[in-house]
């Protein structure tokens, strides 16, 4: 409210499309998956539970770029695991997460999940067919100039940058 009574417009747009608590079970079950996923030990109880199935559906839920970040930072985490790899591989995620590829936080995990499922030769071709490496190619070209008064978006432009590199 404004002190007079009325309801504010961005107030009134928060209220309307804020995400109740039943909305975001799956995306706290991604970032705990995320947290778990820190030894091998964990990522092998993960990988027999079914998370790496659960987090590939939740990569290709479009529209929700937060249920998107969280399952590929999940992802990034069980993908140091190759049996996790092999299990992604067999799941096709590289066409998902190249399609993703972009300056943005989004992409940028996209790009470091890519990374680690580039140890495969299978994911390597994968990526290739994918067009991913112009993809990649795109988010180096990004441009976004450095500036003193802005150290957060300093760090998103070089993330970018560097996840391309990766």
């Amino acid at each position: 409210k404004d002190g007079s009574g009325k309801v504010l417009y961005e107030e009134a747009l928060e209220y309307v499309t804020r995400k109740l608590p039943h909305q975001l079970a799956d995306i706290t079950a991604a970032k705990t998956v995320r947290n778990l996923a820190v030894t091998d030990h964990l990522r092998e109880r993960l990988l027999q539970c079914g998370a790496v199935e659960g987090l590939v559906a939740l990569l290709y839920r479009e529209g929700d770029e937060e249920r998107q970040l969280a399952a590929v930072t999940a992802l990034i985490n069980l993908s140091l695991y190759r049996p996790c790899q092999l299990r992604m591989r067999a799941l096709e995620v590289e066409a998902g997460l190249v399609a993703l590829l972009g300056a943005s936080p989004l992409g940028c995990a996209a790009a470091m999940c890519l990374r680690q499922m580039a140890v495969l030769q299978a994911s390597q071709q994968r990526i290739v067919e994918e067009k991913g490496v112009a993809k990649l190619l795109a988010m180096l070209r990004e441009t976004t100039p450095i500036s003193a008064q802005d150290p957060v978006g300093n760090s998103f432009a070089l993330s970018s940058q560097t996840a391309a590199i990766a």
